[in-house]
């Protein structure tokens, strides 16, 4: 398992809904707390933490089924990835890891810029990155429910 990150429960909605965020061990920031308390990127966090929300509120086959979730790529090991559209006009996307539990929990990885400027292709980089996350964050929930990725 990597010892580099840790799953972290971030408050998103007025009532108290919280949202699963992979954060790095000993940073003490996840992505949303980064956007939030750069001046420049404020009005991107309240974007996406309004569409994450949406998507703890409605949940993940609500999400699915209304393309607020887009599938991204699979990995080997059930580590598909998910691009959260937040706001269709702009360009603010978070990847995403939809666990394989019977809520089909999200935790969202990072903030990546959209990619409408170029032709409709997420960048090998921001895949790459997101299925490696995403395998890192299936071990995390695994090893918090007591499973192994058998």
């Amino acid at each position: 398992m990597d010892n580099r990150y840790v799953l972290v429960r971030q408050e998103v909605g007025k009532d108290g809904r919280s949202a699963l965020v992979l954060g790095k061990v000993g940073k003490g920031n996840t992505f949303l707390d980064d956007l939030s308390e750069d001046p420049k990127t404020r009005s991107v966090a309240r974007n996406v933490v309004t569409y994450i929300d949406r998507v703890i509120k409605g949940g993940t086959r609500w999400a699915i089924a209304t393309r607020t979730l887009k599938h991204v790529d699979s990995g080997p090991s059930k580590n598909d990835t998910w691009e959260l559209r937040a706001v269709s006009r702009s360009n603010d996307r978070v990847m995403t890891y939809i666990h394989d539990d019977e809520r089909q929990t999200p935790v969202f990885l990072f903030y990546f810029v959209g990619h409408s400027s170029r032709g409709g292709k997420i960048s090998k980089e921001d895949k790459k990155r997101g299925l490696e996350l995403a395998l890192i964050a299936r071990k995390l929930m695994l090893a918090e429910e007591g499973r192994s990725d058998d």
